[in-house]
Protein backbone atom coordinates (compact mmCIF):
# COMPACT_ATOMS: atom_id res chain seq x y z
CA UNK A 1 0.00 0.00 0.00
CA UNK A 2 1.47 3.35 -1.01
CA UNK A 3 1.53 6.31 1.36
CA UNK A 4 -1.41 8.10 -0.26
CA UNK A 5 -3.67 5.04 0.09
CA UNK A 6 -2.45 4.51 3.63
CA UNK A 7 -3.32 8.09 4.55
CA UNK A 8 -6.75 7.93 2.90
CA UNK A 9 -7.59 4.70 4.72
CA UNK A 10 -6.52 6.16 8.07
CA UNK A 11 -8.64 9.27 7.49
CA UNK A 12 -11.68 7.22 6.43
CA UNK A 13 -11.43 5.12 9.59
CA UNK A 14 -10.51 8.08 11.81
CA UNK A 15 -7.53 5.92 12.86
CA UNK A 16 -5.56 8.39 14.97
CA UNK A 17 -2.93 5.81 15.94
CA UNK A 18 -2.14 5.23 12.26
CA UNK A 19 -2.10 8.98 11.60
CA UNK A 20 0.44 9.37 14.39
CA UNK A 21 2.55 6.65 12.77
CA UNK A 22 2.41 8.56 9.49
CA UNK A 23 3.47 11.77 11.26
CA UNK A 24 6.42 9.84 12.74
CA UNK A 25 7.55 8.72 9.29
CA UNK A 26 7.62 12.27 7.95
CA UNK A 27 9.33 13.50 11.13
CA UNK A 28 12.03 10.84 10.82
CA UNK A 29 12.71 11.84 7.22
CA UNK A 30 12.65 15.56 8.07
CA UNK A 31 9.85 16.24 5.59
CA UNK A 32 7.87 18.69 7.70
CA UNK A 33 6.77 20.93 4.81
CA UNK A 34 5.48 17.86 2.97
CA UNK A 35 3.74 16.82 6.18
CA UNK A 36 2.03 20.22 6.51
CA UNK A 37 0.77 19.95 2.93
CA UNK A 38 -0.76 16.55 3.67
CA UNK A 39 -2.21 17.65 6.99
CA UNK A 40 -3.82 20.90 5.90
CA UNK A 41 -2.45 22.19 2.60
CA UNK A 42 -4.77 20.67 0.02
CA UNK A 43 -8.42 19.96 -0.76
CA UNK A 44 -7.92 16.46 0.63
CA UNK A 45 -6.25 17.68 3.83
CA UNK A 46 -6.32 15.32 6.81
CA UNK A 47 -7.09 18.01 9.38
CA UNK A 48 -9.40 19.00 10.81
CA UNK A 49 -12.06 16.31 11.18
CA UNK A 50 -14.87 15.37 13.56
CA UNK A 51 -13.08 13.25 16.16
CA UNK A 52 -16.21 11.73 17.71
CA UNK A 53 -15.30 10.16 21.05
CA UNK A 54 -11.54 10.49 20.50
CA UNK A 55 -11.07 13.95 21.96
CA UNK A 56 -7.90 13.22 23.92
CA UNK A 57 -6.16 11.32 21.12
CA UNK A 58 -7.15 13.91 18.52
CA UNK A 59 -6.01 16.87 20.60
CA UNK A 60 -2.66 15.31 21.42
CA UNK A 61 -2.07 14.44 17.77
CA UNK A 62 -2.67 18.06 16.75
CA UNK A 63 -0.48 19.31 19.56
CA UNK A 64 2.32 17.02 18.41
CA UNK A 65 1.88 18.26 14.85
CA UNK A 66 2.02 21.88 16.04
CA UNK A 67 5.26 21.18 17.92
CA UNK A 68 6.85 19.76 14.78
CA UNK A 69 5.84 22.86 12.82
CA UNK A 70 7.28 25.15 15.48
CA UNK A 71 10.56 23.28 15.64
CA UNK A 72 11.14 23.16 11.90
CA UNK A 73 9.53 26.20 10.26
CA UNK A 74 9.97 29.95 10.56
CA UNK A 75 7.73 31.63 13.10
CA UNK A 76 5.59 33.50 10.57
CA UNK A 77 5.01 30.25 8.67
CA UNK A 78 4.13 27.92 11.53
CA UNK A 79 1.98 30.51 13.32
CA UNK A 80 -0.16 31.09 10.22
CA UNK A 81 -0.58 27.33 9.70
CA UNK A 82 -1.56 26.81 13.32
CA UNK A 83 -3.95 29.77 13.37
CA UNK A 84 -5.62 28.50 10.19
CA UNK A 85 -6.09 25.00 11.59
CA UNK A 86 -7.46 26.27 14.92
CA UNK A 87 -10.10 28.34 13.08
CA UNK A 88 -11.13 25.47 10.83
CA UNK A 89 -11.25 23.02 13.73
CA UNK A 90 -13.58 25.39 15.59
CA UNK A 91 -16.04 25.23 12.66
CA UNK A 92 -16.14 21.42 12.91
CA UNK A 93 -15.71 20.61 16.60
CA UNK A 94 -16.78 23.85 18.31
CA UNK A 95 -15.57 25.34 21.58
CA UNK A 96 -13.63 22.38 22.95
CA UNK A 97 -10.87 22.17 25.52
CA UNK A 98 -8.36 21.80 22.72
CA UNK A 99 -9.64 24.87 20.88
CA UNK A 100 -8.99 27.12 23.89
CA UNK A 101 -5.79 25.29 24.82
CA UNK A 102 -4.18 25.70 21.39
CA UNK A 103 -5.49 29.25 20.91
CA UNK A 104 -4.07 30.34 24.27
CA UNK A 105 -0.63 28.96 23.46
CA UNK A 106 -0.68 30.56 20.03
CA UNK A 107 -1.58 33.95 21.50
CA UNK A 108 1.09 33.59 24.16
CA UNK A 109 3.70 32.66 21.58
CA UNK A 110 2.79 35.42 19.11
CA UNK A 111 2.62 38.33 21.54
CA UNK A 112 4.39 37.09 24.69
CA UNK A 113 3.45 39.38 27.60
CA UNK A 114 1.64 41.97 25.45
CA UNK A 115 -1.64 40.01 25.47
CA UNK A 116 -1.17 38.04 28.68
CA UNK A 117 -4.63 38.92 30.01
CA UNK A 118 -6.30 37.58 26.87
CA UNK A 119 -4.16 34.42 26.99
CA UNK A 120 -5.04 33.96 30.68
CA UNK A 121 -8.74 34.08 29.87
CA UNK A 122 -8.31 31.39 27.21
CA UNK A 123 -6.31 29.20 29.60
CA UNK A 124 -9.08 29.53 32.19
CA UNK A 125 -11.75 28.67 29.61
CA UNK A 126 -9.72 25.60 28.64
CA UNK A 127 -9.64 24.58 32.29
CA UNK A 128 -13.42 24.92 32.56
CA UNK A 129 -13.91 22.77 29.46
CA UNK A 130 -11.48 20.13 30.71
CA UNK A 131 -13.02 19.67 34.16
CA UNK A 132 -13.44 15.97 35.01
CA UNK A 133 -12.34 14.78 31.59
CA UNK A 134 -9.74 12.08 31.08
CA UNK A 135 -7.07 14.35 29.67
CA UNK A 136 -3.58 13.59 30.89
CA UNK A 137 -2.46 17.20 30.97
CA UNK A 138 -5.67 19.15 31.46
CA UNK A 139 -4.08 21.49 34.00
CA UNK A 140 -1.10 22.53 31.87
CA UNK A 141 -0.76 26.28 31.98
CA UNK A 142 -3.99 26.81 33.88
CA UNK A 143 -2.86 27.35 37.44
CA UNK A 144 -0.27 29.98 36.57
CA UNK A 145 -2.89 32.12 34.88
CA UNK A 146 -5.28 32.44 37.80
CA UNK A 147 -5.50 35.91 39.30
CA UNK A 148 -4.82 36.68 42.95
CA UNK A 149 -8.42 37.85 43.40
CA UNK A 150 -9.60 34.47 42.12
CA UNK A 151 -7.56 32.64 44.75
CA UNK A 152 -8.59 34.99 47.53
CA UNK A 153 -12.23 34.25 46.72
CA UNK A 154 -11.56 30.57 47.40
CA UNK A 155 -10.42 31.02 50.99
CA UNK A 156 -14.01 31.10 52.25
CA UNK A 157 -14.83 27.79 50.53
CA UNK A 158 -14.76 24.84 52.90
CA UNK A 159 -12.89 21.77 51.66
CA UNK A 160 -13.37 18.50 53.52
CA UNK A 161 -10.25 16.52 52.78
CA UNK A 162 -10.33 12.90 53.86
CA UNK A 163 -6.74 12.49 54.99
CA UNK A 164 -4.98 12.15 58.36
CA UNK A 165 -1.45 13.49 58.88
CA UNK A 166 0.84 12.52 61.75
CA UNK A 167 4.12 14.35 62.46
CA UNK A 168 7.20 12.69 63.95
CA UNK A 169 10.84 13.49 64.66
CA UNK A 170 13.21 14.72 67.33
CA UNK A 171 14.04 17.96 65.52
CA UNK A 172 10.65 19.54 64.89
CA UNK A 173 10.86 21.97 67.77
CA UNK A 174 14.64 22.39 67.90
CA UNK A 175 16.09 25.53 66.36
CA UNK A 176 16.53 25.25 62.60
CA UNK A 177 17.43 27.80 59.94
CA UNK A 178 15.56 26.11 57.12
CA UNK A 179 13.51 23.00 56.30
CA UNK A 180 13.89 20.84 53.17
CA UNK A 181 10.58 19.14 52.27
CA UNK A 182 10.17 16.11 50.04
CA UNK A 183 7.18 13.78 49.59
CA UNK A 184 6.71 10.25 48.33
CA UNK A 185 4.50 7.21 48.38
CA UNK A 186 5.89 4.08 50.05
CA UNK A 187 7.40 2.74 46.80
CA UNK A 188 9.32 5.92 45.95
CA UNK A 189 10.42 6.31 49.55
CA UNK A 190 11.99 2.84 49.57
CA UNK A 191 13.60 3.36 46.17
CA UNK A 192 15.03 6.87 46.55
CA UNK A 193 15.16 8.00 50.18
CA UNK A 194 18.62 6.63 50.99
CA UNK A 195 20.27 8.33 48.01
CA UNK A 196 18.52 11.61 48.85
CA UNK A 197 19.39 11.56 52.55
CA UNK A 198 22.98 10.59 51.83
CA UNK A 199 23.42 13.42 49.31
CA UNK A 200 21.70 15.81 51.72
CA UNK A 201 24.12 14.93 54.50
CA UNK A 202 27.11 15.39 52.19
CA UNK A 203 25.87 18.81 51.06
CA UNK A 204 25.85 20.30 54.55
CA UNK A 205 28.89 22.17 55.82
CA UNK A 206 28.88 21.43 59.54
CA UNK A 207 31.25 24.29 60.27
CA UNK A 208 28.94 26.93 58.77
CA UNK A 209 26.67 26.99 61.83
CA UNK A 210 23.71 26.68 59.46
CA UNK A 211 21.04 24.18 60.52
CA UNK A 212 18.79 22.77 57.80
CA UNK A 213 16.56 19.78 58.46
CA UNK A 214 15.05 17.38 55.91
CA UNK A 215 11.35 16.66 56.37
CA UNK A 216 10.12 13.55 54.55
CA UNK A 217 6.37 13.17 54.05
CA UNK A 218 5.19 9.66 53.16
CA UNK A 219 1.72 8.97 51.77
CA UNK A 220 0.21 5.70 52.99
CA UNK A 221 3.45 4.23 54.40
CA UNK A 222 3.61 0.45 54.70
CA UNK A 223 5.32 -1.45 57.50
CA UNK A 224 8.55 -1.71 55.53
CA UNK A 225 8.75 2.11 55.33
CA UNK A 226 8.30 2.45 59.07
CA UNK A 227 10.95 -0.19 59.78
CA UNK A 228 13.35 1.52 57.38
CA UNK A 229 12.97 4.78 59.31
CA UNK A 230 13.13 3.33 62.80
CA UNK A 231 15.68 0.56 62.31
CA UNK A 232 18.06 1.90 59.65
CA UNK A 233 17.73 5.64 59.08
CA UNK A 234 17.17 6.89 62.62
CA UNK A 235 20.77 6.41 63.76
CA UNK A 236 22.37 7.28 60.43
CA UNK A 237 20.57 10.44 59.32
CA UNK A 238 19.09 13.55 60.91
CA UNK A 239 15.55 14.24 59.68
CA UNK A 240 11.89 14.65 60.63
CA UNK A 241 9.01 12.91 58.93
CA UNK A 242 5.25 12.73 58.65
CA UNK A 243 2.79 10.04 57.60
CA UNK A 244 -0.35 10.75 55.60
CA UNK A 245 -3.19 8.24 55.49
CA UNK A 246 -5.75 8.64 52.72
CA UNK A 247 -8.01 6.25 50.81
CA UNK A 248 -6.94 6.25 47.15
CA UNK A 249 -8.34 2.83 46.23
CA UNK A 250 -11.06 4.18 43.94
CA UNK A 251 -8.96 6.39 41.67
CA UNK A 252 -6.85 5.49 38.65
CA UNK A 253 -3.12 4.81 38.84
CA UNK A 254 -2.47 8.08 36.98
CA UNK A 255 -4.50 9.98 39.56
CA UNK A 256 -2.67 8.26 42.40
CA UNK A 257 0.68 9.33 40.99
CA UNK A 258 -0.69 12.82 40.47
CA UNK A 259 -1.85 12.96 44.09
CA UNK A 260 1.57 11.89 45.37
CA UNK A 261 3.01 15.11 43.90
CA UNK A 262 0.63 17.48 45.70
CA UNK A 263 1.40 17.21 49.46
CA UNK A 264 4.83 18.79 49.00
CA UNK A 265 2.89 22.00 48.31
CA UNK A 266 -0.23 21.55 50.43
CA UNK A 267 1.99 20.93 53.49
CA UNK A 268 3.96 24.17 53.07
CA UNK A 269 1.53 26.43 55.02
CA UNK A 270 1.54 24.06 58.01
CA UNK A 271 5.31 23.58 57.95
CA UNK A 272 5.92 27.33 57.74
CA UNK A 273 3.97 27.65 60.99
CA UNK A 274 5.38 24.46 62.56
CA UNK A 275 9.04 25.24 61.95
CA UNK A 276 8.84 29.02 61.69
CA UNK A 277 11.63 28.99 59.08
CA UNK A 278 12.07 28.98 55.30
CA UNK A 279 10.85 25.90 53.42
CA UNK A 280 12.60 24.39 50.39
CA UNK A 281 10.46 22.01 48.32
CA UNK A 282 11.97 19.37 46.09
CA UNK A 283 11.48 15.79 44.85
CA UNK A 284 12.60 12.61 46.58
CA UNK A 285 14.42 11.31 43.50
CA UNK A 286 16.60 14.43 43.48
CA UNK A 287 20.26 14.22 44.47
CA UNK A 288 21.87 17.31 45.99
CA UNK A 289 25.22 18.17 44.47
CA UNK A 290 25.93 21.64 45.89
CA UNK A 291 26.17 23.39 49.22
CA UNK A 292 22.62 23.98 50.46
CA UNK A 293 23.67 26.90 52.63
CA UNK A 294 24.78 28.85 49.54
CA UNK A 295 21.48 28.07 47.83
CA UNK A 296 19.36 29.23 50.77
CA UNK A 297 21.48 32.35 51.23
CA UNK A 298 20.86 33.24 47.58
CA UNK A 299 17.10 32.57 47.86
CA UNK A 300 16.81 34.83 50.88
CA UNK A 301 17.26 37.79 48.57
CA UNK A 302 13.65 37.06 47.58
CA UNK A 303 10.40 36.32 49.38
CA UNK A 304 9.52 33.39 47.13
CA UNK A 305 11.59 31.58 44.51
CA UNK A 306 10.72 29.11 41.75
CA UNK A 307 13.21 27.39 39.48
CA UNK A 308 12.95 28.03 35.77
CA UNK A 309 13.45 25.26 33.25
CA UNK A 310 15.98 25.81 30.49
CA UNK A 311 14.79 24.87 27.02
CA UNK A 312 15.46 26.09 23.51
CA UNK A 313 11.88 25.20 22.70
CA UNK A 314 9.55 27.90 24.04
CA UNK A 315 6.45 27.38 21.94
CA UNK A 316 3.84 25.27 23.70
CA UNK A 317 5.88 25.18 26.88
CA UNK A 318 4.22 28.12 28.62
CA UNK A 319 3.48 25.82 31.56
CA UNK A 320 6.85 24.06 31.40
CA UNK A 321 8.94 27.14 32.00
CA UNK A 322 8.53 26.74 35.75
CA UNK A 323 10.00 23.54 37.14
CA UNK A 324 8.50 21.75 40.14
CA UNK A 325 11.81 20.19 41.08
CA UNK A 326 12.86 23.05 43.38
CA UNK A 327 10.93 25.85 45.08
CA UNK A 328 11.68 28.20 47.96
CA UNK A 329 9.10 29.60 50.39
CA UNK A 330 10.49 32.27 52.67
CA UNK A 331 9.14 32.72 56.19
CA UNK A 332 7.26 35.90 55.29
CA UNK A 333 3.74 37.20 54.71
CA UNK A 334 3.76 37.04 50.89
CA UNK A 335 5.11 33.49 50.82
CA UNK A 336 2.64 32.29 53.46
CA UNK A 337 -0.25 33.90 51.58
CA UNK A 338 0.75 32.28 48.32
CA UNK A 339 1.21 28.87 50.00
CA UNK A 340 -2.27 29.04 51.55
CA UNK A 341 -3.90 29.99 48.25
CA UNK A 342 -1.99 27.28 46.41
CA UNK A 343 -3.10 24.67 48.94
CA UNK A 344 -6.72 25.80 48.66
CA UNK A 345 -6.55 25.59 44.87
CA UNK A 346 -5.16 22.04 44.91
CA UNK A 347 -7.64 20.87 47.56
CA UNK A 348 -10.55 22.35 45.62
CA UNK A 349 -9.63 21.14 42.17
CA UNK A 350 -8.04 17.75 42.67
CA UNK A 351 -10.68 15.38 41.29
CA UNK A 352 -10.91 12.04 43.07
CA UNK A 353 -12.97 10.47 40.28
CA UNK A 354 -11.55 7.47 38.49
CA UNK A 355 -11.16 9.20 35.15
CA UNK A 356 -9.55 12.53 35.92
CA UNK A 357 -5.78 12.39 36.24
CA UNK A 358 -5.10 15.91 37.60
CA UNK A 359 -1.56 15.67 36.29
CA UNK A 360 0.59 18.77 36.95
CA UNK A 361 -2.10 20.33 39.15
CA UNK A 362 0.66 21.14 41.65
CA UNK A 363 2.42 23.28 39.04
Amino acid sequence: MNMEDRINLAVDKRDILELNNIISLYEKEGKIIELSNIMQGSKNAILPFDYGNQEEQYGKMIERYFLLLARNLKKENYCSLIEDLISKDFCINGETYWYYHHKAHLLDNLYYDKMQDEADILFSMAAAKARSKDLFHITNGVFSTRSLKYFESMLSVDVKKRNIIEYYGNYIFSKQDSCFLICADSKYFKNYSFAFLNSFRNSINKNSGFNIIPHIHIINPDQECKELILDKYKDEFTFNYSFEYIDLDNISDHSKRAYYTTPRYTLVPDLLELYGVDIIVSEIDAVIGKNLYEFVRFCRNYELALSQGVSSMNFYYHYGRISAILSYFGNNFLSKTFAKLNKKYIDLYFDFSKTSTNWLIDQ
